[in-house]
């Protein structure tokens, strides 16, 4: 699903999520967003708001500040601005929205400040971040978003494709590696996949036949490797059905995958196999 679509979607919903837009230096996600809410609320024009040691832009409910000129100076002073706008619910009726851009150095002062306000006053407020530093932000902070990624550039084939195939993408990329033993940072984007299939609202059947085919199809990996890794995924999806933890359960699921595919690199490598055979009793979920 192509970042527009979920942009439109946050927007409408009932339950506005706070929603966290990021890609790297040279991405249309302020573009886009701006082209959207301005779609949806003609009327929508900022004015300049003056407060001396920096400016923000506003229109009714909507507010837009940017960061670039929030220094150890001043960010007190903006602090007990931001603090002055969002404590009070908005006049118009409508709930506030606050837009952060320029915020690739916001440190983890503010990160930790904004996280609390956010918390505190996210009844009456909707708050929009941009960033092209993603990967500086805590795992607190970026919790309380929606997060969407933006491509630098998007090709009419990822806009079209199903985000089950985006996701199997991800997966499969975890698993192009040569470490024996899995990392932090593979265990992180496993909980992220996670995290998008709800997202995304994936069908669990669909992901399971779709990840089945990519394995089977992978030219890297033999005819044993293959099977260990079509029966762990088939027993999972058995499984699955009965779980109410579908989602631990799959983060298991991709775990034991990797385990499995770190094997195979290694038999691969060595031209050896014996390693295979022990697979299905040690990979499985519990």
């Amino acid at each position: 699903m192509n970042p527009q679509t979920l942009i439109k979607r946050a927007l409408v919903s009932p339950n506005q999520p706070n929603m966290l837009l990021y890609g790297a230096p040279g991405n249309v996600s302020y573009e886009c967003f701006y082209d959207i809410i301005s779609e949806i609320y003609p009327s929508l024009r900022l004015s300049e708001i003056d407060e001396g040691s920096f400016k923000y832009g506003r229109y009714l409910w909507y507010y837009e500040f940017s960061l670039h000129g929030i220094q150890k100076k001043n960010r007190d002073i903006f602090w007990r601005c931001f603090l002055e706008i969002i404590k009070t619910p908005s006049t118009s009726g409508k709930k506030r929205m606050i837009v952060f851009r320029d915020t690739h150095k916001l440190g983890g002062f503010l990160q930790d400040k904004m996280r609390v306000a956010l918390e505190k006053y996210n009844s009456h407020n909707i708050f929009v971040v941009f960033t092209v530093n993603y990967t500086s932000l805590s795992d607190a902070f970026r919790s309380r978003f929606l997060s969407i990624r933006f491509p630098t550039s998007v090709t009419d084939n990822e806009i079209t494709r199903k985000p089950v195939d985006i996701i199997c993408d991800s997966i499969m990329k975890i698993y192009d590696h040569d470490f024996r033993e899995i990392r932090k940072c593979d265990i992180q984007d496993i909980k992220e996949i996670c995290h998008n299939l709800l997202k995304y609202d994936i069908e669990l059947p669909e992901l399971c036949q779709t990840l089945t085919k990519r394995c089977f199809e992978n030219p890297k990996w033999t005819a044993k490797i293959k099977t260990s890794i079509i029966k762990e995924i088939t027993e999972s999806e058995s499984k699955l059905k009965e779980s109410y933890r579908k989602m631990i359960h799959i983060e298991t699921l991709l775990v034991s995958l990797y385990h499995i595919t770190s094997f195979a690199h290694y038999e691969i490598d060595s031209d050896q196999e014996e390693s295979v055979h022990i697979l299905g009793d040690t990979a499985a979920p519990e």
